[in-house]
């Protein structure tokens, strides 16, 4: 069976036309099971003709324009779509964790204590409990907290740093004093000469994201 089959043509009544789309739609799609079958390459659009491709854009976006007035609903497996919008699919940019890894040492009656307290339903993990208490220490210092940031001229939360901000401090002649409780990310693409020249201090409360040339570079900077 060819893919890349044409339509039938549509010379008959408004249900005519729905059954053609559907025998149509089936085909196709009987036929990307027949290859993948076969090949076992479920996201190689060459394995489609042109035409093929054509049809299957052609059918997918009728049948969403015109699903509001069909009976029914034929709903795409998302394999048939991954092989469709192959040719569309663009990398994106990993998201930076906006978590970090701590350790910590505690005595075995205190990890104990912890234990009995997931194992009752207080707390689903040891790590919601250790987080919890965290947060109570926090809000119970909440006072201290907020007055010694606004001393320090501390940016609270995410702070990025970019080529285009540093490069436009250079411009300027300006030197940046990093001064942030939370997280601090120099862009992966800043060089070492880059931010040797535009970075005058670096404090941080929290983490650091930079790459390792980046910190030891800055390291006589850093509070």
């Amino acid at each position: 069976m060819s893919i890349g089959a044409t339509l039938p043509k549509r010379s008959r009544g408004p249900q005519q036309h729905e059954r053609d789309d559907r025998a149509a739609w089936l085909r196709l799609v009987r036929g990307w099971r027949g290859l993948i079958r076969s090949d076992l390459e479920i996201a190689n659009p060459t394995r489609l003709t042109q035409t093929g491709q054509s049809l299957a854009r052609s059918l997918l976006t009728r049948h969403l324009t015109r699903a509001c007035r069909h009976p029914y609903t034929i709903h795409a497996d998302g394999v048939w779509m991954v092989i469709i919008m192959a040719d569309n699919v663009h990398e994106l940019r990993p998201k930076p964790a906006d978590t970090e890894k701590i350790t910590i040492n505690l005595g075995y009656v205190d990890l104990g204590h912890v234990d009995l307290m997931v194992q009752e339903g207080f707390y689903s993990n040891r790590t919601d409990f250790i987080r919890t208490a965290i947060r109570n220490q926090l809000e119970r210092h909440a006072d201290v907290v907020k007055q010694s940031t606004a001393r320090k001229s501390l940016d609270l939360g995410l702070r990025n740093y970019s080529r285009e901000d540093l490069e436009a401090a250079r411009q300027a002649g300006e030197m940046l004093h990093i001064n942030v409780l939370g997280l601090a990310s120099i862009a992966q693409d800043v060089t070492p000469e880059l931010a040797r020249a535009t970075i005058a201090s670096v404090s941080v409360l929290g983490a650091l994201h930079a790459s390792p040339a980046i910190k030891a570079t800055l390291a006589d900077r850093m509070r």
